[in-house]
């Protein structure tokens, strides 16, 4: 979690320099020979960012209702990350080249750059309805769209001018002068191209075994996000599950020393000595004084609907680690009762959680 604040500090920074240069853009357009956004930004954020978010943010193997969810359907990832890398290559391809390129090529390369600032506005959706979401988009999402379009029209104005200082070029017959003569007509040609570039790839995909609506299904097949169609498979899941020990567990290993994985409601968790004394605890209160256990239980649950509500704050291993802290000294209390009433206590505790077949 250390490295994640490091590594949002820098991004933080460049994408306010993104909107920085993108409101000067739109106030005095782009000037040859001046550049106020240097190229590792535009590549932090462009190549650096979405490789961070699929690498750390997209990893459940399957929509779970009650953990973060995939933002992208699990069984759909391929087609999208395809989609999204061809996107980035059109980019870094558009900051490296020193000329634009021949007619298909180069309208190839700034339809990509449609769709992928298309995308963008898409994830932004996406993204929105899920806690935190507002701040992925402000540091994420936008700046790359907005990134994208710069390009764009930086593109568009670089093959205008190649056009009117090439005297060889015939411009009544010239593809790219046909669909860059003006921006409303290059925009609106590029947004004609999108719809069957994307339905090659599409088709492109299907050959490749993906399903003929993995693009669409990648967004709608999974759970709490913008495009989800799948939430009313979490409606009657009892989540709950999320109580101080379990938080915990998920600070920094060197200080809340994991032990082992566990399972809670067919989901996995991480175990370490806390948790596993404070179940066995509250197994042998619930043994020896069960009115006492539910009417505990009940109250605590309230704590664990509290801490549910707002996980995202508390995945935060520095939160954690305070939350593993505090509950020491109930740690080493539950111990000694657990040494007073039990014959075998360390058997009591190494059966927690153990996965049940």
């Amino acid at each position: 979690m250390a490295l994640m604040f490091i590594f949002l500090i820098p991004t933080a920074l460049f994408a306010a320099f993104t909107y920085f240069e993108f409101f000067r853009y739109l106030w005095s357009g782009p000037e040859p020979g001046r550049v106020l956004l240097p190229k590792y930004v535009e590549w932090w954020m462009v190549v650096l960012l979405p490789l961070v978010f699929l690498s750390s943010f997209d990893l459940p193997e399957k929509n779970n209702c009650c953990t973060d969810s995939a933002v992208f359907a699990p069984g759909d990832r391929a087609g999208i990350y395809t989609l999204i890398f061809c996107c980035i290559a059109a980019y870094v391809y558009s900051t490296f080249r020193r000329r634009i390129a021949p007619p298909i090529p180069e309208l190839l390369v700034n339809t990509l750059l449609l769709i992928g600032a298309g995308l963008n506005v898409f994830l932004s959706i996406h993204m929105y309805a899920v806690e935190l979401g507002s701040a992925f988009c402000v540091l994420g999402t936008v700046p790359i769209l907005l990134l994208f379009w710069m390009r764009l029209h930086r593109n568009q104005r670089a093959v205008l001018e190649e056009l009117r200082t090439n005297e060889r070029a015939r411009p009544a017959h010239n593809l790219l002068h046909s669909v860059f003569r003006n921006q409303a007509t290059a925009t609106a040609a590029l947004l004609l191209l999108a719809l069957p570039l994307t339905l090659l790839f599409t088709l492109i995909l299907y050959l490749l075994g993906q399903e003929p609506d993995t693009l669409s299904r990648a967004f709608s097949e999974t759970y709490k996000h913008g495009f989800s169609r799948l939430d009313h498979e979490c409606a009657n899941v009892d989540c709950g599950g999320h109580y101080l020990c379990s938080v915990a567990a998920l600070g920094h290993p060197r200080l809340v020393r994991p032990l082992r994985y566990g399972w809670r409601r067919g989901g996995r968790i991480i175990c370490n000595r806390q948790l596993l004394v404070s179940n066995a605890f509250e197994e042998l209160v619930a043994e020896r004084a069960p009115s006492l256990h539910r009417a505990v239980r009940r109250r605590y649950d309230r704590v664990g609907s509290l801490i549910h509500r707002h996980y995202g704050i508390f995945r935060v291993r520095l939160v954690s680690d305070a939350v593993y802290l505090l509950m020491k000294p109930l740690e080493w209390s539950f111990l000694f009762v657990l040494y007073c009433c039990d014959h075998a206590p360390e058997r009591r505790i190494a059966r927690q959680y153990r996965e049940q077949r």
